[in-house]
């Protein structure tokens, strides 16, 4: 019998980076684009009391709209978009159906086998477009198997089991049967070994790797992870290289080798940074009273999120709360660096003055009205940014987009996509 799990913890499970004090005195903020030849990451210095409102026409050419078909009459609920090779995925997490579209909206095929037999599914945790286009692997850890069909057709091709399960949230395939894992913190348990480690590495059907191996208070026994700010921790940019976030932590890391190394240091001026190994010693009921009740985040950053980091532009999220009661999206700010012509951007709010719709642009790896909705902020030489009118319209409203076609409350999401100048 094959063992339950084949588990290492890394050295590499750090909260802070130790060579921080040295870095901050070795580079400027305009050398923030790439990773030093010495391996030590670089400092990136945000200033969260000075923002500034940035009109999306500074650094963007234009918007283009996809309006998704509409099926059976209802909107398609919160999933996961990938875009590849002009063809649209979306996995529907409330229906486990993926419905697949062409670049123009229009429905080509849905994949809904769900159930028991091999050939089915019974949901899908994670699912990667392979083969040219041409075969779809889905990670089904519910029914602990990883099955394979064609596309378009959704034929079946092939199924194999899996022997460890776990809690995860996203993920991403890294070659033949290794996927890395985000699991939010939340708690898997492998043997008599409990860990609430952000990454897994999946290899060849078992865990074989934890990293930020951490170990979360809960309250009755019954939360087992922290209050996270931000989903999709996972990035791979346009390299092909794999960058994460990781919650409580100012470090974003590159994954090489399995391992992680840091790239990026954030540091907010005037020691406006929130106090992360704190935060990380609270229950996560103690962490949302600490975000949303108590006051105490008002005029601090929180730790930072990786959305993109390209050949042409590097983009991070963090919240900077500065009202008494704490409000997502208006906290919600954009580092952006255009590294083409070196333009810098602290952005409060990226207001769109292309087109009349939506009035704002959040550039990111989920939706911040709706954070069970998770996509990829870039595709091919676009930035990508998703509209879920249910979030974001009331019930009887209606909109015009600039093409003609009408939106209402009820219609599928609308991908904009724009191009960097």
């Amino acid at each position: 019998m094959r063992p339950f799990f084949q588990i290492a913890v890394t050295g590499r499970c750090i909260r802070r980076v130790e060579l921080y004090s040295f870095v901050i005195c070795m580079f400027l903020l305009s050398s923030c684009n790439e990773k030093n030849d010495s391996g030590v990451s670089k400092v990136i210095v945000i200033d969260p009391g000075h923002t500034e409102v940035v009109n999306l026409s500074s650094f963007v050419k234009g918007i283009k709209y996809i309006k998704l078909e509409v099926l059976d009459d209802f909107a398609l609920g919160p999933g996961s978009i990938i875009i590849k090779d002009d063809l649209i995925f979306y996995y529907d997490f409330i229906s486990k159906v993926l419905h697949l579209f062409d670049f123009n909206g229009k429905h080509i095929n849905s994949l809904s086998k769900i159930g028991e037999s091999p050939e089915e599914y019974k949901g899908i945790s994670i699912f990667t477009i392979e083969n040219n286009t041409k075969t779809i692997e889905i990670f089904d850890i519910t029914g602990m198997q990883i099955v394979k069909y064609k596309i378009p057709s959704f034929e079946f091709i092939n199924q194999r089991k899996v022997d460890s399960y776990i809690h995860l949230e996203t993920g991403l395939k890294l070659g033949k049967n290794k996927y890395l894992i985000s699991t939010e913190g939340h708690l898997n348990i492998f043997k008599d070994y409990r860990t609430n480690a952000e990454f897994l590495l999946y290899d060849s059907n078992l865990v074989s790797k934890v990293y930020f191996d951490r170990k979360y208070k809960n309250e009755n026994h019954n939360s087992y992870f922290h209050y996270g700010l931000f989903m999709n921790k996972i990035v791979r940019n346009d390299l092909g290289e794999v960058l994460v976030s990781v919650n409580f932590d100012n470090t974003i890391y590159k994954f090489e080798n399995e391992e992680f190394n840091p790239v990026f240091n954030v540091v907010y001026s005037n020691n406006l940074g929130t106090d992360n190994e704190g935060l990380l010693n609270m229950t996560r009921k103690e962490q949302f009273q600490y975000f949303y009740k108590s006051g105490n985040f008002k005029r601090l950053a929180s730790f930072p999120h990786l959305a993109i980091n390209n050949s042409n532009i590097l983009v991070i999220n963090y919240l900077f709360n500065t009202k008494e009661k704490f409000v997502y999206q208006d906290s919600f700010r954009h580092y952006i660096y255009i590294k083409k012509s070196e333009k810098f951007f602290n952005a409060s709010s990226i207001v769109n003055d292309i087109t009349t719709f939506p009035e704002k642009i959040y550039l990111t790896t989920f939706d911040t009205y709706n954070s069970d909705f998770i996509y990829t902020p870039w595709y091919d030489k676009y930035l990508v940014s998703i509209f879920y009118p249910a979030s974001e319209l009331k019930y009887n409203e209606n909109i015009v987009l600039s093409t003609g076609d009408s939106v209402k409350f009820d219609d599928n999401p609308i991908i904009l996509l724009m191009e960097v100048k």
